[in-house]
This record gives C-alpha cells, structure tokens and sequence, in this order.
C-alpha cells in the first residue's frame, strides 16, 4: 500500500515495478521483494514536487523482517490477522528508487500450503512485475504480471 503524502499530484508520475522471489526450499521459508519507483517528473510547480509516500507492506502474521535497504525508522504492526512493515520513501523528482525487504515467513508454509495474493490498489496504473517461486525440491517457476487487477496464485 502506498500512501501519498503531501506530494500534491506527482502520483501521476510516478512509475511503479516490483520483484517478488520466495524460496520455500529453506527451513525458514524466505520473501525478498523490491519495489521500485520511478519518478518522471521533470520540474518542480503547484502540483509537482519530490514524492514521498508512506509504504506498508503486508505479510503472513508471524513472519520477521530481517534485512531492509532504502528504508528508515521501518514500523511493525499486526493489522487485521497480518504483519505489515511501513516506512517512509522518498523518490527525487527525475529520479529512481528502489527498497528492499528481505523476510522470512512463518515456519509453517511449505511447497503444500503456500498462497500468495497481490491486490492492485485502486487508481494506480499497471504495475508491472516479476515472480519467482523456489519449490522444496529446488525448481523455480517465474511468473511476469502486468498488475491490472488483483493476482492471485494459482498452481
């Protein structure tokens, strides 16, 4: 989820990507997922300026941050039945940034039981990005979506 803060209308220029791997093949299965966000603004005016948005990320309840690049002071909170991680981002007019976070789930997801559901928030544009799911036995399957509406996995 991407909260809009004060930056005026520069949602309209910013472009969204995201790269997703899980590797179930683990102990502790473990999520990295890295957004990027691209800033195609060019100047700053009465509707334009650097973005900022606050980011929350959801996952699996008992799941556990362990690294993060690109964000600050990250909160974690349980919201109805789920972890998320939230922080501050902000991307420079004309400029990229991409954040990282690195987090394993609950010990209790395997091969058998795992889902994984990306709902598109409403009065964003396509969203383009990468899937790669890394099965006990080692066999990775690689999903790219063009994110127009919720996905959910469905093997």
């Amino acid at each position: 989820v991407d909260a809009n803060l004060g930056s005026f209308k520069s949602d309209y220029y910013i472009k969204r990507s995201f790269n997703y791997a899980v590797d179930l093949s683990k102990k502790i299965p473990q999520s990295t997922l890295k957004i990027t966000y691209q800033h195609t603004g060019k100047n700053k005016d009465w509707m334009t300026k650097d973005y900022l948005t606050y980011l929350r990320v959801y996952t699996p309840n008992q799941s556990w941050l362990v690294t993060s690049t690109g964000l600050k002071d990250i909160q974690y909170k349980n919201s109805s039945g789920k972890k998320y991680f939230g922080s501050l981002v902000e991307v420079p007019l004309g400029q990229s940034r991409t954040v990282e976070l690195k987090y394993n789930l609950p010990a209790t997801i395997t091969d058998n039981n795992y889902q994984l559901l990306i709902q598109k928030e409403a009065g964003l544009e396509d969203i383009s990005g990468q899937i790669t799911i890394i099965h006990r036995n080692k066999t990775t399957k690689t999903f790219k979506i063009n994110l127009t509406r919720d996905w959910k996995l469905e093997e």
